[in-house]
């Protein structure tokens, strides 16, 4: 990925917006921080967080595209990046 912005950021990480390098495809990177270790409550939310996203299909659901764990071992969520005002506008 190649990190273009950061969209925001929250208790258990931040939210990216990127540019998959595979076929140039911007995304939504949200990265657990790093703070948070492999296996705490808070890991586990965010797994399941993945888990549950990557079933879940409606035209009114941000898209879960990829999960996976980085060579740090930091949990990394691919979401469709939704154009837009934020939910707190």
């Amino acid at each position: 990925f190649e990190v273009l912005s950061v969209l925001g950021e929250g208790g258990l990480g931040r939210v990216l917006r990127a540019r998959r390098l595979a076929d140039g495809a911007e995304v939504a990177p949200k990265l657990l921080h790093e703070s948070i270790v492999p296996g705490s409550p808070d890991h586990q939310r965010f797994l399941r967080e993945a888990r549950v996203g990557q079933r879940l299909r409606s035209p009114h659901l941000v898209s879960t595209l990829d999960a996976f764990v980085d060579e740090g071992g930091r949990a990394v969520l691919v979401l469709e990046l939704v154009r837009g005002p934020s939910l707190q506008a």
